[in-house]
């Protein structure tokens, strides 16, 4: 008996180290990047950013004027995002601005307990959008089959690696990310191949029952905000004109109707930029995100417009303020 324990303990002990060292080698990542910039920066953060990897990818925080900070997250919906905003926005005395995504469809989702990454919230923000489960405490029990392959095509070829800064934006894509790079940006070929079309409906799916539970949320948010004297600005980052042409006239519809109730709210902004860029494929990764190039000239826009949106004093001025730049050059 003591010999098989030992002999377990040698066959298990090697595996546990080698699990282990995983499991912190992939925690190294811009999850815990967001975490640490918001932890060292809350008492200075006046612009908080939230919503899916639209807005993350489309935002660096380190490129705004005012201290900004990114909690925006890949396939997350708007009410994980409240839960974000409402476990970090009480921590952040001096912040001004809250950006939250409303690009098309976002108002016909949300992230139920199966969600892909309720995980991550519970390990890096410790939000639990589940009945407790020990597995999501880890990122290799959370999934094993998709973080192991992670890891090893990290080792495999480091072009794999997204590079980040201390904000957690992706300054460097992972070539396993970069639709169109990886296409050389020819968009007749990636047509071709049927890869262009995958998520293209994604922004047309709605749902009456979501649609009602996220606007409840969003005046939860709105309301808070405003008792803080917390202005909300919606937006929409710019898409590729694939996506943009297949969009729906019913889920255009059904956000303008969300819209349309703060055209008289002065606390309330929507800044539409789904058409800037729209033409130039060098600009995105995919039909639904910037790439880091792109991103860098958003960023610029951004800033300006807030810059402007700050001296012009916007309680003297309209609620709704619908800002289109789709004449703009993609050459710009």
């Amino acid at each position: 008996m003591k010999k098989y324990l030992v002999n377990l303990a040698l066959f298990v002990l090697p595996i546990a180290v080698i699990f282990f060292s995983m499991e912190l080698y992939l925690r190294e990542n811009y999850y815990k990047a967001k975490k640490q910039y918001l932890e060292s920066n809350k008492d200075q953060v006046e612009a908080l950013i939230l919503g899916p990897s639209y807005t993350w990818r489309a935002i660096d925080p380190l490129g705004m004027d005012i201290t900004t900070a990114s909690l925006a997250h890949e396939a997350s919906a708007v009410n994980t995002n409240m839960m974000l905003f409402s476990k970090f926005a009480p921590q952040l005395p001096e912040l001004k601005y809250v950006f939250f995504d409303l690009s098309l469809g976002y108002l016909e989702n949300d992230n139920n307990q199966k969600w892909e990454s309720n995980h991550l919230f519970n390990i890096y923000y410790d939000i639990q959008n589940y009945e407790s489960d020990l597995k999501n405490n880890w990122l290799l029990t959370a999934n094993f089959k998709f973080y192991t392959k992670l890891f090893f095509s990290y080792m495999m070829d480091e072009k794999n690696i997204e590079r980040y800064n201390d904000a957690g934006f992706i300054f460097k894509l992972s070539a396993l990310y970069d639709l169109f790079g990886n296409a050389d940006y020819d968009i007749e070929k990636l047509e071709k191949s049927g890869k262009l079309y995958e998520r293209l409906i994604y922004q047309n799916t709605v749902s009456d029952e979501r649609n009602t539970k996220n606007q409840e949320i969003l005046q939860q948010l709105i309301g808070y905000c405003k008792d803080r004297g917390i202005q909300v600005i919606f937006l929409s980052p710019p898409k590729y004109y694939l996506n943009n042409d297949m969009a729906s006239d019913e889920v255009i519809d059904r956000r303008e109707k969300f819209v349309s109730k703060f055209v008289d709210n002065k606390d309330v902004f929507f800044w539409n930029y789904e058409h800037t860029l729209e033409d130039n494929p060098r600009y995105f990764l995919d039909n639904t995100h910037l790439n880091p190039d792109g991103a860098a000239l958003f960023t610029e826009i951004i800033n300006k417009e807030l810059n402007e949106f700050h001296q012009n004093n916007p309680k003297d001025s309209p609620g709704h303020t619908l800002i289109r730049t789709n004449q703009m050059s993609s050459d710009e």
